[in-house]
């Protein structure tokens, strides 16, 4: 599917943000920073704050009182490790963006914009819970959302994936090499 002008950019964007999703049970939340996207999130490679929001509680789920459910936020050695992996990253990528993106990387993690943690809770969040009728219906109990989020805030919905798919594939393949 062709995006629309500017959602595939990877170098100046606001950060990335993975939500896994059991209906009923827990949504985890996992976000990167500026110049970082969904990808090191996905890969394992980079988290720099994480939070873990029971079902019941998504509705009072709000920028004020994000610290509640907080886990974790990245010490600053660690996310300068981050940086410096997801710099070579993109520069093997856009080599002609090198100085562009050695510019542009944050020194420090400073944390998640209150204005991002609205966007996500009003555009990806709430909704998600409020049709969580039609979700269930749909046989969507556990699955992920990868979202980018650009330089101005706008959210970039990336995949939503269903890890029951990837053990159906498995227990279908293990089943064909054991014949």
């Amino acid at each position: 599917m062709k995006l629309e002008d500017g959602t595939a950019e990877r170098v100046d964007t606001a950060g990335g943000v993975l939500l896994d999703v059991t209906m009923g049970g827990t949504v985890y939340m996992g976000y990167t920073g500026p110049c970082f996207d969904c990808r090191e999130l996905t890969k394992g490679k980079a988290e720099h704050q994480t939070w873990n929001i029971p079902w019941n509680e998504l509705l009072f789920f709000k920028p004020s009182n994000h610290k509640k459910y907080l886990l974790k936020t990245i010490n600053q050695d660690e996310y300068r490790e981050t940086a410096i992996e997801r710099m070579k990253f993109l520069i093997g990528e856009y080599p002609e963006r090198r100085y562009e993106i050695i510019e542009k990387m944050p020194g420090r993690f400073e944390g998640i914009k209150t204005s991002m943690m609205e966007n996500v809770i009003n555009q990806v969040l709430i909704p998600l819970y409020m049709q969580k009728s039609e979700l269930l219906q749909d046989g969507l109990e556990k699955f992920d959302v990868e979202l980018n989020i650009l330089k101005n805030g706008k959210i970039v919905p990336m995949e939503i994936c269903r890890p029951e798919r990837f053990l159906l594939k498995f227990k279908e393949v293990k089943k064909d090499e054991t014949r």
